[in-house]
């Protein structure tokens, strides 16, 4: 068994920011990072980096189908599975550049890779095997996607952030539950690419902790786009037949 002074279960930005302020304090130290997402958190791997990526990209392919100018007529071909590998090696890179090499600069602060379980107060198991032993740790393990309990949901191959920004096929349709900030993102995201999205918002309005004007033209806005809004709109059930999806909304 291996003891720190401190492990960092966690190995996104405050993980990192708890690590580095660790080793400048010359504080032994070990990170305890999963794989499932690696290193970086969600930011740079399945958040605003790759989103903002593709958005850009999207941006593009969306602008020049539209006619601006009488007399000049402009289209874009796009292959998205050269975009997601585009996507892939930013993101790659990032993580590179940002946290592994940053990380191997760190004389006092040691990585391993794995899901950390407290075996005791004091100590951690990795995997199957590693033990690891401290006086303090900093649980840094941020968040995941809220699955609602929406009657049918686990029959159906229902996607989250991660798995979307990983499709190396684009989607004819597409159904988003929620109309708060990542909800709208992924919704524009897709329809600039062409994919008809629906988004159904159960409350009144989307983004509602926002003032109520820009709620009502940000909706008119991305349904200028193409996106298909749907407030005080209750999902009651979902079934899957095996070559079809239905989603039953209360309107």
């Amino acid at each position: 068994m291996e003891e720190y002074d401190l492990i960092i279960i966690g190995g996104g930005a405050a993980g990192f920011a708890a690590a580095m302020k660790a080793n400048e304090l010359k504080t032994k130290t070990i990170m305890v990072n999963n794989t499932v997402i690696g290193l970086g958190g969600t930011c740079v791997n399945v958040g605003c980096v790759p989103t903002k990526y593709l958005l850009n990209i999207g941006d593009i392919t969306h602008e020049s189908q539209k006619q601006k100018c009488q007399g000049i007529k402009s289209s874009v071909s796009f292959k998205y599975q050269q975009i997601i590998e585009g996507k892939d090696s930013l993101v790659k890179q990032l993580q590179y550049d940002k946290y592994e090499n940053v990380l191997k600069k760190l004389p006092n602060v040691d990585l391993v890779e794995g899901n950390a379980k407290f075996i005791s107060d004091s100590e951690i198991q990795v995997g199957n095997q590693k033990t690891f032993k401290a006086n303090k740790f900093i649980i840094a393990t941020g968040s995941t996607s809220f699955i609602p309990p929406i009657n049918g949901i686990e029959q159906i191959n229902y996607i989250t952030n991660i798995e979307a920004l990983q499709l190396k096929k684009l989607p004819r349709t597409m159904i988003v539950l929620g109309g708060g900030a990542l909800g709208l993102e992924f919704a524009q995201l897709f329809s600039r690419f062409g994919t008809n999205v629906y988004l159904f918002e159960m409350l009144d309005s989307i983004v509602p902790n926002e003032e109520p004007e820009i709620s009502h033209y940000l909706k008119e806005y991305l349904q200028d786009d193409g996106i298909e809004i749907y407030t005080n709109a209750e999902v009651k059930k979902v079934e899957n037949n095996g070559s079809e999806t239905k989603i039953y909304v209360n309107l």
